[in-house]
């Protein structure tokens, strides 16, 4: 693979993209790269142990106290297929399949390139990848016990320690998407710098 195709190496930050899931629903890298820890995994109707391993994510994500974030991308060539599979496993986390099997822009932004392949994510940044599911029930394990002993900060923890005056401007921004609509809040502080 070769140009934006190629492996993202271990270490690196998430590359950005855009998608959208079985649902029509655009999705982002940003979401997963602002979750403590974050699975994106490959599958395919097709393949027993990828189906297995949804299986078994599903319950780890259960099990996470909301500390892991999920996005798969299906390579089957029928989008029905994949989501008739999606809700006979009640599998809810952000699912893409466009039909191009293993010519889709996100995979091959990503350098997944098996099935099932799979990128784990620490804070947007990748820890590991193509893990067998034993290496990546380890690799989880150890991440969400560091996630539970050190929660991320919470932002709003934040107002509790400025007084108004501190705050120079508080803005909403909307950006339209489709028919989606993402609300960001940017504060300025004068003593903290954008928050």
């Amino acid at each position: 693979l070769v140009g934006s195709e190629m492996c993202i190496e271990t270490g690196s930050q998430l590359p950005v993209f855009t998608a959208y899931d079985t649902n029509g629903k655009l999705i982002s890298s940003t979401s997963l790269a602002s979750a403590p820890v974050a699975v994106i995994t490959t599958w395919s109707t097709s393949v027993f142990d990828s189906m297995d391993l949804l299986r078994e994510l599903k319950k780890r994500q259960r099990s996470s106290q909301g500390k892991l974030k999920l996005m798969s991308i299906c390579i089957d060539g029928n989008k029905a297929d994949c989501k008739r599979n999606l809700e006979r496993d009640s599998i809810s986390w952000p699912n893409v399949c466009n039909g191009d099997l293993l010519a889709d822009k996100t995979l091959l932004k990503l350098g997944l390139i098996g099935i099932p392949d799979n990128i784990v994510l620490k804070n947007g940044k990748i820890v590991a990848r193509s893990l067998k599911k034993k290496e990546l029930n380890s690799k989880l394990d150890q991440l969400l016990k560091k996630a539970y002993q050190h929660p991320q900060k919470n932002d709003n923890n934040l107002h509790h320690h400025l007084k108004p005056e501190d705050m120079l401007v508080k803005t909403y921004c909307a950006a339209v998407n489709g028919l989606e609509v993402t609300t960001v809040t940017i504060e300025v502080s004068l003593n903290r710098g954008v928050q």
